[in-house]
């Protein structure tokens, strides 16, 4: 039997009839304990790294974008995101360039 979108559409219908399970509650529950005692414990730290990771992202993407003409062959290494993908704010989905430098 296979699956239409009608039948698709009534599991899933099911579906959200049941209440959620206790264990997916928990992670829920657990997951704003662990967030409000990390801010507690580190919450510097948290923001710090934040904005250090930005910082080296950036930093990663610019020198991948660089003229390495100049450069020695063995520095021309594309240092991250070869397989077309970016990191960073709004640079997460897939490019359409695998071009190295």
């Amino acid at each position: 039997m296979s699956w239409t979108d009608e039948r698709l559409e009534a599991a899933v219908e099911r579906m959200v009839q049941e209440e959620p399970s206790e264990v997916a509650l928990s992670i829920g529950r657990f997951k704003e304990i662990y967030r409000r005692w990390a801010f507690t414990r580190y919450g510097n730290g948290i923001k710090q790294f934040e904005d250090g990771f930005e910082v080296l992202t950036n930093i990663v993407r610019n020198t991948n974008d660089l003229d390495k003409s100049g450069w020695p062959e063995h520095r021309k290494v594309q240092f991250f995101g070869s397989s077309g993908f970016s990191v960073g704010k709004g640079r997460g989905r897939r490019s359409g360039s695998r071009s190295r430098s």
